[in-house]
């Protein structure tokens, strides 16, 4: 009778261990649900023919179907037709990286996705673990600064009035085809790496250039004032220069660069000045 009453003790013991490790298996399980819910990107597990086997709240955010219809779907279904090779490619061999891909909502609407997956082993199957989030807004804002960009180097290449970008010490980054002609180099290739010496009439003037006027360019101001320039065939003429600092911050870090413009200065007052020197 005794020995029954401790099985019984033990039984009961041991039901609550069991109960407890449930539980603590459960809170687990909430928590790892609730991190994936909590995740702004779609995240599915496919088995080895690539259906959708498990999903995450997200999925039904971004493709618009509901929980019940993700699982009757294959990863093929959330791509357009277009990055099917590429998915099941990169799926084949497990790939790691993050690639792009055109997904495809429910109601047939695209965006433009970036998927990053990894193969694993759940309850004794091989599964793919795929995440996937709309980039659109990003490839739309990349797409309108490489247009800007664009239009800048346009801008930059063709304008009349020399342009210049300086950095690291004072040496020319940059510049355009304007400034060239007006220096007379055949091209900015030219003059690329140019140290600011070479269009200083000498180097006490360089130096006194910089005491001068850096600090109105560290200040974030507008430096114009109008100087004479050392030409490649070592004459010289007036110009009329215009820069600021490419740092916004006060004070500016000038070795993030200066932008400046350069054109001819022709006034008579000048034309003088220099007939006098």
């Amino acid at each position: 009778m005794h020995l029954q009453a401790l099985r019984c003790q033990g039984d009961s013991v041991g039901l609550k261990e069991i109960d407890k490790r449930i539980e603590e298996l459960e809170a687990q399980l909430r928590v790892q649900q609730m991190l994936a819910d909590s995740a702004f990107e779609a995240v599915g597990i496919f088995d080895e023919d690539l259906r959708c086997i498990a999903t995450n709240a997200a999925a039904i955010d971004v493709f618009g179907y509901t929980s019940e219809e993700l699982l009757t779907l294959t990863a093929f279904d959330f791509l357009d037709e277009v990055s099917h090779s590429v998915m099941a490619e990169k799926a084949s061999k497990g790939v790691l990286e993050p690639y792009l891909v055109v997904g495809k909502r429910k109601d047939g609407s695209s965006f433009s996705g970036e998927v990053r997956g990894r193969n694993a082993v759940l309850d004794g199957q091989d599964v793919r673990i795929s995440a996937i989030r709309d980039v659109s807004a990003s490839k739309a804002t990349e797409a309108a600064l490489k247009s800007a960009l664009s239009e800048q180097e346009i801008i930059f290449a063709n304008s009349k009035i020399g342009l210049m970008f300086l950095k690291g010490g004072r040496h020319l980054r940059r510049a355009n085809q304007a400034l060239a002609d007006i220096l007379g180099y055949q091209n900015p290739g030219e003059m690329a790496g140019l140290d600011m010496r070479e269009l200083h009439l000498s180097e006490e003037r360089y130096h006194d250039f910089g005491e001068r006027y850096f600090s109105t360019l560290a200040d974030g101001a507008q430096l114009n004032v109008e100087y004479r320039l050392r030409k490649k065939d070592g004459s010289s003429l007036w110009c009329s220069l215009s820069g600021q600092a490419v740092d916004t911050n006060s004070p500016a870090d000038l070795s993030l660069g200066c932008f400046g413009s350069s054109t001819i200065f022709l006034s008579a007052r000048l034309r003088k000045s220099v007939s006098s020197d």
